[in-house]
């Protein structure tokens, strides 16, 4: 909905920019740290999650609008409040299931498992999500449509839900009284988020707690009990595929060690963790989880530091411009842009951990951009010249290509000196 309302989605991310940066300043005044890699890795994997949705989310949408079309029971005022207020409701608590489903069933969790692999807890962290969760999340939420609730009033609520649960993901803001009774609050979506035993699987809802309550699921912290944050198989990685298939690859080696192919179906339903009575668990080379760690850090030197934010900005600007501006683009070349992004997005998150193989990587990337462009200049030179300057994927693909090859060529020299960075 977004991408008809350019300048909204501007605006939008222009003022989660502004609180990101606002938080990473409190963190820097509290602690003297300022985890940028952890802060670029997350807004990464984040963009990258939206340019997949993009198509992901399209038959999940195709498949409300026809149960909505042909098997609605109710037929609704668009103009009333009350239809909005209880989709919202509505909403919610489908939310709620979905997320206590996406803890409770291993698979599932494969999926939902991203957004909980950061070992810190703040704004970027929150917009890490599963490249493939669009595939099944639209499936709890049909009974909507067959209570004939319309696709429109669906997307905007959608939007709203997703909107309210990005505040709530800091440590800057406090308890808030009575609030955190009612609502999903920053206080009790950290207690979502620790790994510790005593808060696993709890506060699952979206904005209302109640449904915590309600159905059994609800802690909260009555004193200063220190939380650990990430997952109880710890990622270890900043890397953008590392984090999307960490949970599928334990499944997959995991099933293999199974004796009989249907105690893998049963691994695929059970809860994470489950495994078969009498039978030998193999071993594994993951990091052992221990509460109180200290996260996961890949410190970067400054000129490392320059390039993922200058990097990072660039990727969001011409994701932004081929989301919402109408490219007249056939469909093939915008698929080969969003292409493009996702394998910037994928390079901006491994560079964090060695830098070396993500420029030639970067090199590569910016190989496949301008190699057509030059190809363009010189079959077409008067279609590309007089589009350079009326179409704006063009201009800025070329000013991507200019900027991003001499910072490259910055980072490449001598007085970089950033490599392959140590994960202990």
């Amino acid at each position: 909905m977004f991408t008809s309302h350019p300048w909204l989605m501007l605006a939008v991310m222009l003022a989660m920019g502004l609180a990101i940066l606002t938080e990473a300043l409190w963190r820097w005044r509290k602690t003297r740290e300022l985890p940028l890699e952890d802060i670029v890795s997350g807004i990464g994997i984040g963009g990258a999650s939206q340019l997949v949705a993009v198509y992901l989310q399209v038959p999940g949408l195709l498949a409300y609008d026809a149960l909505w079309q042909h098997a609605r029971w109710f037929d609704w005022d668009t103009g009333t409040a009350a239809l909005w207020l209880g989709t919202l409701l509505l909403y919610d608590f489908c939310y709620y299931w979905l997320h206590r489903a996406g803890h409770q069933i291993h698979w599932l969790w494969a999926l939902h498992g991203v957004h909980h692999q950061g070992e810190l807890y703040h704004l970027a962290a929150g917009l890490r999500q599963s490249l493939f969760s669009p595939l099944v999340s639209w499936l709890f939420y049909l009974p909507l449509a067959i209570l004939g609730v319309p696709p429109s009033v669906f997307m905007v609520i959608a939007l709203v839900h997703i909107a309210y649960q990005f505040w709530i993901h800091t440590e800057a803001i406090g308890r808030l009284g009575w609030l955190d009774q009612v609502l999903v609050t920053p206080e009790n979506h950290r207690i979502h988020h620790a790994s510790d035993d005593v808060f696993l699987d709890k506060n699952y809802g979206g904005m209302l707690i109640i449904w915590d309550k309600l159905f059994g699921t609800y802690a909260q912290r009555l004193d200063d009990h220190p939380l650990t944050y990430g997952t109880r198989s710890p990622l270890r990685s900043f890397s953008l595929w590392d984090a999307n298939l960490q949970i599928w690859r334990s499944m997959l080696r995991q099933a293999r060690a199974l004796p009989r192919w249907q105690q893998g179906w049963q691994l695929l339903w059970q809860a994470p963790g489950w495994w078969p009575a009498q039978t030998a668990k193999p071993q594994t080379t993951e990091t052992t989880w221990q509460a109180g760690a200290a996260p996961f850090r890949q410190p970067q030197t400054p000129a490392a530091q320059a390039f993922l934010l200058w990097q990072l900005a660039g990727l969001l600007l011409i994701g932004w411009v081929s989301l919402c501006i109408n490219l007249s683009l056939h469909t093939g070349w915008q698929i080969a842009l969003h292409g493009w992004l996702l394998w910037g997005f994928s390079n901006l998150c491994y560079r964090i951990g060695d830098a070396r193989l993500a420029t030639r990587r970067e090199w590569s990337r910016l190989a496949l951009l301008a190699l057509p462009l030059a190809a363009f200049s010189l079959v077409m030179p008067d279609w590309f010249y007089t589009a350079a300057f009326t179409t704006p994927w063009l201009l800025l693909s070329g000013l991507a290509c200019i900027m991003s090859a001499a910072r490259l060529w910055l980072l490449s020299g001598p007085q970089s000196a950033h490599g392959k960075i140590s994960h202990h």
